[in-house]
């Protein structure tokens, strides 16, 4: 091949390699973003999710429906257990301490629930309105 063949074959391959890269780079910094966003949804719709099971519970404590609130208040503290080890959360420290700080209470509302205790009612709802903290509902 000729020295000049050589030289045009080279900058060819050079601009090939530069085309990709201004295309790859972009698009795989987007993507990126798009799959940070979609963690950081997630997170909410698992939260946003929790409080209507809270609130769930507290609505059946006050219906005297001791037994449903307790599978419902079971169902809260096992999801709010498993969301403990979401990414997003974990980058969240104040969040996560109030996320932790609930969960401590779930002997505290299983054995209320369990007995059946009226007082669990005004247990569940500054429960509530503490999670309310932790998710905030769509206003």
């Amino acid at each position: 091949m000729e020295s000049a063949q050589k030289r045009t074959l080279g900058i060819a391959l050079l601009a090939i390699a530069i085309a990709f890269v201004a295309g790859y780079v972009p698009s795989s910094v987007g993507a990126r973003k798009a799959a940070r966003e979609n963690d950081r949804l997630e997170l909410e719709l698992s939260l946003a999710r929790l409080h209507g099971t809270l609130g769930m519970t507290s609505y059946e404590a006050n219906r005297n429906n001791f037994a449903t609130a307790a599978e419902w208040s079971t169902r809260f503290f096992e999801g709010l257990k498993s969301i403990q080890e979401n990414p997003v959360l974990q980058q969240d420290p104040a969040r996560l301490a109030a996320v932790r700080r609930i969960s401590l209470r779930r002997d505290e509302i299983t054995s209320e629930l369990a007995r059946p205790d009226p007082e669990v009612r005004t247990r569940l709802a500054e429960l509530y309105a503490e999670f309310e903290q932790v998710a905030p509902s769509a206003r």
